[in-house]
């Protein structure tokens, strides 16, 4: 998640309700697990913003654009550079094995973890076999 989607989605919910606040205010606080509520509560305590029912609602509107937008971003981005998987499916990982590449996800893997018949979405810059963890966690311990 960048700075500039945030800040291009909160100047859209802002133009839209038609409220002169600043909009880094609210890019600043954002946070993915926040709901339209806690966001709300945020803006009225850290920026003295006048909220009530139809902003919460809007903020609530305003994660799932966030949202929707980072996907936007992040498929053009593996488009434009024809980002590859690193590992074949059925590849050993930390997390699990590699059942495929997600569909729905750019550059991302499902990962069978074992424990119930859900996936985990991987994406392929996090995907490391349990060879570089053991070395990650060797190179840590050591400094």
């Amino acid at each position: 998640m960048t700075k500039e989607i945030l800040l291009k989605a909160a100047q859209e919910l802002l133009e839209e309700l038609e409220l002169d606040e600043d909009p880094n205010q609210l890019a600043s606080i954002y946070a993915h697990w926040m709901d339209g509520y806690e966001l709300a509560k945020r803006l009225d305590l850290d920026h003295g913003w006048s909220v009530d029912a139809q902003l919460v609602e809007y903020l609530d509107e305003f994660r799932s654009n966030v949202e929707s937008k980072n996907e936007h971003a992040c498929k053009a981005w593996a488009q434009d550079n024809n980002v590859q998987p690193p590992h074949s499916i059925g590849t050993q990982l930390h997390e699990g094995k590699i059942a495929g590449v997600s569909p729905y996800h750019p550059a991302a893997y499902l990962v069978d973890h074992g424990r119930t018949d859900s996936k985990l979405i991987i994406n392929f810059e996090n995907a490391i076999t349990p060879q570089e963890w053991e070395a990650k966690q060797q190179t840590q311990a050591t400094h």
